[in-house]
């Protein structure tokens, strides 16, 4: 296997860097700040992980791993868009960049070609484990900001309406997180006056 030199970590590194340099909407419990790309691929793959032991075992958690820390390093390239963002434009031009971003990490990092499949499956839900990523990584960001006392959604004016929609066609009847999600639902309706703005 060929010898990474020193530079090629360094940039590396540097990508890691960039990643955590990219700001979500959602604001997490403990913290004033919002989170960033990297906390959420990292909280995504435990979460994940967390999961899969014990709903879907059969999963390869090396896959699971690999998708949840790479699934948005496209975002270094082509930016985060918020799901309620009104700017249709940008949910139309989303999946371009995706893919316009995911060939310049190729191209930076092209004897890495664990990442770019990585990035890819996760694009194109080519297997089980990128369709359970993708899921969990629906089912994560309400659970952060049902944490956070719901203070995302009421800054950007998000209904529980929005959210139950949204959620329901992203997430399916998809198993283990479909349950959770309803779960996470009777919570949200049961306090929808202290996390939603009316």
């Amino acid at each position: 296997m060929e010898e990474i030199d020193l530079q090629t970590l360094l940039d590396f590194t540097k990508l890691t860097n960039e990643y955590a340099s990219i700001e979500r909407v959602i604001h997490l419990a403990h913290r004033d700040a919002q989170e960033n790309d990297l906390e959420h691929a990292g909280q995504l793959a435990l979460v994940s992980w967390f999961l899969a032991k014990r709903h879907a075992p059969h999963l390869s958690l090396e896959r699971i791993f690999q998708y949840a820390l790479a699934h948005d390093l496209v975002e270094v390239y082509a930016g985060d868009v918020y799901i309620h963002d009104t700017n249709k434009q940008k949910h139309e031009q989303k999946e371009a960049n995706e893919r316009d971003a995911a060939e310049k990490i190729q191209k930076r990092f092209p004897a890495f070609s664990e990442l770019h499949t990585a990035i890819l499956g996760y694009l194109n839900k080519e297997d089980e484990e990128s369709v359970f990523v993708y899921k969990v990584d629906k089912l994560v960001a309400p659970i952060n900001i049902y944490l956070a006392q719901g203070r995302t959604w009421k800054e950007k004016n998000v209904s529980l309406e929005m959210i139950i929609k949204h959620k329901t066609e992203k997430i399916g009847e998809h198993f283990p997180t479909r349950n959770y999600f309803d779960a996470l639902r009777v919570l949200l309706e049961e306090n929808e006056k202290k996390l939603f703005v009316k």
